[in-house]
């Protein structure tokens, strides 16, 4: 607690933070950090600076956390804020900024801050705010606990404190083939690798078996939405996504002992969505046509191009191998829809097939034609 001064008035053209390389360690749960922008400078490399100067803070967080900043105070207009991740300027994965609004007086802004992370601040003005006159830049740091609020499943819609699932570490696990989810965001925030939203929760569902599922949002219902796999907001692997304003239904197919990350971020704080985890069809899967060559047609013996088309209910992007089979042999195997055939055909006639198979693991039934081999 108490005041930092990186500098002082009379400090002309020294700024001990100005580089991010020699950020200013700060740490507690109430702090503010006092500098003086006339003499800061940018840097090259740095992510976001409005042609302005720029001064740099690293935080660490001692516990699970969610950190208000505040430039109450700051002397001038066209300030900017931005708190990032990482170990080089030119590298950094951004948690949060004011990117839209820096040229208000004041603004805050929130995030969440986990056990052990480091989170680089970065402090600036617009090149157009440059006034010797007016130079202070105030930055207030809070920070309180986490206090998790239980489910966020069912009927009630808590609105404080943090819900527990406002982590992808600490997501509400739903179970089922059929299920509603309403809640609320008005006291979820963000956390690394969300960028872009500010109000995020996460669900995790795991499919029991291949599952063709579809998630409904009411008309009137607003909440960005987006399913993923993988271990860390940092690397998750898109599956689906919803844009916040579009209240549509989303579909993706669902493999077996796979879990699905959903996330729900909102500006309006209360959302609503329903979950259906279909069995496919018994003939669910990729329809192949073999359009080189045709039915009946005469080919050379000594090979030729083998072509077809597949499609399949869950898109043609669901597509992931290919057979093609010469007289009841598999003689190619490729993820691709053409391919040479150069092996010799017994003189007369000759039977081609093709199938494919979707990422459920369905193999679609073969397409069949008859040539004639000279």
């Amino acid at each position: 607690s108490g005041v930092l001064y990186s500098n002082t008035p009379s400090n002309d053209g020294y700024i001990t933070n100005d580089l991010f390389a020699n950020s200013l360690p700060i740490s507690g749960s109430s702090l503010t950090a006092i500098n003086y922008m006339n003499d800061s400078t940018s840097e090259a490399g740095e992510p976001y600076t409005i042609n302005g100067r720029t001064a740099w803070y690293t935080y660490t967080a001692d516990s699970d956390l969610v950190v208000t900043l505040d430039t109450t105070g700051t002397e001038f207009s066209y300030h900017f804020l931005a708190v990032y991740m990482g170990t080089s300027v030119n590298s950094l994965i951004k948690i949060i900024s004011n990117d839209s609004n820096y040229s208000t007086s004041h603004f805050t802004l929130q995030f969440k801050a986990k056990k052990g992370s480091t989170y680089k601040i970065c402090i600036g003005r617009a090149a157009s705010s440059i006034n010797y006159d007016a130079s202070l830049f105030q930055l207030t740091l809070t920070s309180t606990p986490f206090t998790y609020a239980g489910a966020l499943y069912g009927p009630e819609v808590p609105t404080a404190p943090t819900p527990k699932n406002d982590s992808f570490y600490t997501p509400q696990v739903l179970t089922g083939n059929l299920l509603t989810v309403i809640g609320s965001t008005a006291s979820a925030t963000i956390e690394p690798g969300e960028s872009g939203l500010s109000e995020t929760l996460w669900y995790h569902w795991t499919a029991t078996a291949n599952k063709l599922v579809r998630v409904d949002f009411p008309a009137g219902s607003f909440g960005a939405f987006a399913a993923f796999t993988g271990s860390s907001p940092q690397t998750v692997v898109e599956v689906v996504k919803r844009p916040e304003s579009t209240p549509l239904s989303y579909g993706f197919d669902a493999i077996a002992g796979t879990t699905y990350k959903l996330l729900i971020g909102s500006t309006s704080a209360p959302f609503q969505f329903t979950l259906t985890a279909l069995d496919p069809p018994v003939n669910y899967g990729p329809v192949s046509k073999i359009t080189f060559p045709r039915n009946g047609q005469i080919v050379s013996k000594k090979g030729f191009i083998f072509k077809g088309t597949v499609n399949d209910d869950g898109g043609d992007d669901a597509v992931v191998a290919f057979q093609f089979r010469v007289n009841g042999k598999t003689v190619i195997s490729y993820p691709g829809s053409q391919s040479l055939f150069s092996g010799k055909l017994k003189k007369g006639k000759n039977t081609l097939q093709m199938r494919a198979k979707d990422n459920l693991g369905k193999w679609g039934a073969y397409h069949t034609i008859k040539v004639t081999a000279k």
